[in-house]
């Protein structure tokens, strides 16, 4: 299982590091040009995360509408990749605030917070 749950989140990290890049390449450079460049990547990261909580947000949904899990049944395969997602988002996320420079303390403390719950549901 750690082998492949490995290799998915390796697979949800890039995923997201191509979204990255998609929304790089797609944006309008003239309506961004008015902004300095620290502030145009903050903005390019701030759309992956609004389309990571949209998707998640609907993911889950459907999840808990239609599938009605219960509190007392093993973890889900919906489940698992639902975490694998964000795992790997939160991956990308940390280190592409790392790169941009955009890192403070209360965002290295959420996101190692984060990775540390993610990594031990997946791997417990």
């Amino acid at each position: 299982m750690i082998g492949q749950g490995l290799v998915n989140v390796i697979v949800s990290t890039a995923f997201w590091n191509g979204s990255f890049l998609f929304v790089s390449k797609s944006t309008n450079k003239s309506f961004l040009n008015q902004y300095p460049c620290h502030v145009i990547d903050d903005i390019k990261n701030r759309i992956i995360s609004i389309f990571h909580g949209s998707i998640l947000f609907w993911l889950c949904f459907y999840h808990v509408v239609f599938q009605n899990p219960q509190y007392n049944t093993a973890v889900s395969s919906m489940q698992e990749y639902l975490v694998i997602f964000s795992l790997g988002y939160f991956i990308y996320d940390f280190a592409s605030c790392y790169y941009y420079k955009l890192v403070d303390t209360g965002l290295i403390i959420h996101h190692s917070m984060a990775l540390t719950g993610y990594a031990t549901i997946l791997y417990t």
